[in-house]
């Protein structure tokens, strides 16, 4: 059973550029996400780019939420 997608992502693209990417999804076989999804891998795979860890990032991003938050409770 396929999994059901329910983000949309997003992304601008001049007219010449989703011509080039229509036309690799259609000689692919595939439909957008999993062409979108194919080429992220392999370029992670191929070295080309290196997979983010965001772990870091998210714990800065809680800890500045739990001090708005806080900010807004004082504030009341």
């Amino acid at each position: 059973m396929k999994e059901n997608r329910i983000y949309i992502m997003k992304f601008r693209a001049t007219q010449e550029e989703k011509a080039v990417i229509m036309e690799k999804v259609i000689d692919a076989g595939m439909n957008i996400s999993e062409y979108l999804i194919n080429q992220l891998t392999r370029a992670v795979n191929s070295g080309y780019i290196q997979a983010v860890n965001l772990h870091e990032t998210e714990e800065v991003l809680s800890q500045l939420w739990q001090s708005l938050n806080s900010l807004r409770q004082d504030v009341r």
